[in-house]
């Protein structure tokens, strides 16, 4: 190898090495500055004021409608408010009507701006003009929460969430269980979660203003409803004997029992619904009863001195009663012979007692002209009135000079006039 050739080689090795820590060194540059962007890009710069900014750090992300289009270029305190000054990737308007909020990127406390640019219908917000405090909003940490909790409630949070840890350690297999059955049941919360969510959400909306509407009607009752709580837990811990098994025995015989409780309350509609009926029937009855029982206790409270009278009376009345024993014994014979007139004579009665006024009205018109008579005797004269009817009756026809039914229905024969073609008679 030649002394040039050697020594353009050790040149060339030289401007390599020299090229390889100028990219290094222009890397190492581009990296320790990245949380300001790269050299040399612009943008739009905004401003905005904060009450308080905790946990947000320069370089944090900006973000409109969950999209990265930023960082946090400084952070500074002025006139007791955290001034945040935001640098966009791009040019893009921001107007007066925009608004920030400082939001979670993670449960671990990382921090980022969410921001809202407005609309054209405010003006256009200039780079030295921040958006005023009232357009913005703080972030809660956890801590800060927590403080709202007085000391009892907060020892109270730490016991339950160490419990809940120690529980859930010692259920390991059942939680893996659970994890592992979560693919068959998440297309059953798919589906109950499309349902709460049908027509808007309408059907939950309604249900959550129920259940505040319950808990309002609920407020001033926490007392009972904390006795009734502890009254349930002992209940509980009642039934949790034996590792459940009379629980259990008992829900394995309920479909049987509940099945026949159905029938027989099935067979119990008609017995209900015939006592119904009853009860309604006797209502009147009970009112009238009700109604009467002052009469009745009247009653009573007078017919103790009369009722007092009665053994003297029954005393007298025996030798009486005693006689009438051989006359009763006597007419024992007859009573089956009476009974029978009577059975007989009831078809011509059933005939005859629709025309019980009439035979009233004859027999009591009959002792009236009974009661009046002369000297001689002579107390009633019978005449049988002879006329057209008498004739037009016998054979079976109607007279037309009279305007009278011969015939009358029982009950109306005393009602009617006999009418002729001479005048009403």
């Amino acid at each position: 190898m030649t002394p040039v050739r050697r020594t353009w080689l050790r040149r060339r090795s030289l401007l390599l090495g020299i090229s390889v820590l100028m990219v290094f060194a222009l890397a190492l540059f581009i990296a320790l500055n990245a949380a300001s962007g790269l050299p040399g890009s612009s943008g739009t710069r905004v401003k905005a004021s904060f009450a308080n900014v905790s946990g947000l750090f320069n370089g944090n992300d900006v973000r409109i409608a969950g999209v990265r289009v930023g960082q946090v270029k400084e952070i500074e305190l002025k006139g007791g408010k955290a001034l945040v000054t935001m640098q966009l990737d791009d040019h893009r308007p921001v107007y007066a009507n925009a608004t920030a909020l400082v939001s979670d990127k993670s449960a671990l406390g990382e921090k980022y701006i969410s921001l809202a640019p407005g609309d054209s219908s405010a003006e256009r917000l200039d780079s030295d003009v921040a958006i005023a405090e009232k357009k913005t909003r703080s972030s809660q940490n956890l801590s800060d929460l927590l403080a709202v909790f007085d000391k009892p409630t907060r020892d109270g949070l730490q016991s339950t969430l160490r419990e809940t840890g120690t529980g859930a350690a010692s259920h390991t297999e059942d939680v893996r269980s659970g994890l592992e059955a979560l693919p068959e049941e998440l297309p059953d919360l798919g589906t109950v979660s499309k349902a709460l969510s049908a027509d808007s959400g309408a059907d939950t909306t309604q249900l959550l203003h129920a259940a505040n509407d319950l808990a309002k009607s609920l407020k001033g009752d926490e007392r009972d409803i904390s006795g009734l709580m502890k009254n349930l837990d002992t209940t509980l811990k009642a039934v949790d004997v034996e590792d459940g098994m009379p629980l259990d025995e008992t829900l394995d015989k309920a479909p049987d029992t509940l099945v026949k409780t159905r029938g027989a309350l099935r067979d119990l509609q008609t017995p209900l619904r015939d006592t119904r009926s009853a009860v309604t029937t006797l209502g009147p009855g009970a009112e009238a009863l009700g109604q009467s029982t002052p009469d009745v206790r009247g009653v009573l409270r007078e017919g103790v001195t009369p009722l007092r009278r009665l053994p003297g009376v029954a005393d007298k009345a025996t030798p009486a009663v005693t006689s009438l024993t051989p006359t009763l014994r006597d007419a024992r014979p007859v009573v089956p012979l009476v009974t029978e007139a009577l059975n007989d004579a009831e078809v011509p009665l059933a005939e005859v007692a629709p025309y019980a006024p009439e035979l009233s009205s004859f027999f009591t018109r009959f002792a009236s002209a009974l009661q009046y008579g002369d000297e001689a005797g002579h107390w009633l004269r019978i005449y049988p009135p002879v006329g057209t009817e008498v004739a037009t009756g016998l054979l079976g026809l109607k007279d037309p000079t009279v305007k009278r039914d011969a015939y009358a229905p029982p009950g109306e024969a005393t009602g009617q006039s006999r009418t002729t073609i001479l005048g009403d008679r």
